[in-house]
């Protein structure tokens, strides 16, 4: 379907010269502008016990970040409208007071998955798993200290600057990596033949099969990153450098970092580089710690590492560095 097929199902009226149907017209030529129209109509229809918009409508002229989200984190259509509407709220006051009104209560000016699941055609009860994607990969929020279908949505800050195409980063992530620039030396032959290896490993595979883990063993990690940053510049990928001695050794902090940067891998298409050239050798937690968070990541990772190579289970190729 066409924008023009929304603009007619809202109610725009090009030919009303009022304040409010020029405020509309304006909204027209703006995507992100007619999706928060739909859904200020399909509150409205709520509200007034009307047929709700179909969600391919509503998602047709969202932001194309909603529908790169939606394939990089297999999101569906009920899941992809749920974040727009957490957007809407976000953008539009409007919006805000339509949640109340459709709530029956002046105070909830937000939108809650009770309200999505009334509110959306195709609503599915899975969004209430914690395997749901949208918790899973903490796209939103929910307060834990009250019931789930009653408390109110957010986004996830990083997520909500994604679909506004503005840069960042999670806070979590913030302090501890380093985004490393594409721009390094002319490699050595024998670099660059190590370089064409790592690329061509990782360009056979997909997140849906698992990058196999690189390790490069190189007496000076500065080559071992500029091997890794060539490498992601073939490929389009950005490098990310994480110091290994700042993982945590408690699991629970361990797998937020873990999936907050495979989060973070998806979305900015980044590789990283895990530095264990200034972890403690031979310290049984730090060793956990690594082998443990590199143990399911799905996305590339190179290991630098001078000493002896993690213990993992999964595959890994090692390339020796020569000095």
């Amino acid at each position: 379907m066409e924008s023009e097929d929304l603009a007619e199902l809202v109610g725009m009226t090009p030919a009303q010269s009022d304040d409010s149907n020029r405020r509309r017209e304006a909204a027209l030529t703006d995507p992100l502008g007619q999706s928060l129209w739909g859904l200020k109509r399909v509150l409205e229809n709520y509200i007034q016990g009307q047929p709700p918009l179909p969600l391919e409508l509503l998602l047709q002229s969202a932001p194309g970040t909603l529908a790169q989200l939606g394939e990089q984190f297999q999101l569906s259509a009920f899941e992809g409208t749920i974040l727009l509407l957490c957007l809407g709220l976000e953008l539009e006051s409007n919006l805000r007071s339509l949640c109340a009104q459709a709530q029956g209560d002046g105070n909830k000016t937000y939108a809650t998955l009770g309200l999505t699941l009334s509110l959306f055609p195709a609503a599915d009860w899975s969004v209430l798993s914690p395997q749901s994607p949208l918790h899973y990969w903490r796209l939103l929020h929910t307060d834990p200290g009250r019931l789930l279908t009653e408390a109110p949505l957010t986004l996830d800050p990083r997520i909500l600057c994604y679909l506004l195409g503005e840069p960042a980063i999670a806070s979590t992530l913030a302090d501890l990596l380093t985004p490393l620039p594409p721009a390094i030396p002319p490699l050595a032959p024998t670099y660059q033949a190590l370089m064409e290896q790592v690329a061509g490993t990782w360009s056979a595979s997909t997140a849906a099969t698992g990058f196999p883990l690189i390790c490069l063993a190189a007496a000076d990690g500065t080559t071992a990153a500029h091997i890794a940053t060539a490498a992601c510049n073939q490929l389009g990928l950005q490098l990310m450098a994480l110091p290994a001695a700042v993982l945590p050794t408690n699991p629970q902090d361990l797998s937020r970092l873990q999936r907050d940067w495979e989060r973070e891998a998806r979305i900015s298409q980044s590789a990283l580089l895990l530095d264990c050239n200034i972890a403690h050798p031979g310290d049984p937690g730090r060793d956990a710690a690594i082998a443990l968070f590199l143990e399911t990541l799905s996305t590339p990772v190179v290991v630098s590492s001078r000493e002896r190579q993690p213990q993992v289970r999964r595959p890994l190729i090692k390339f020796n560095v020569s000095p």
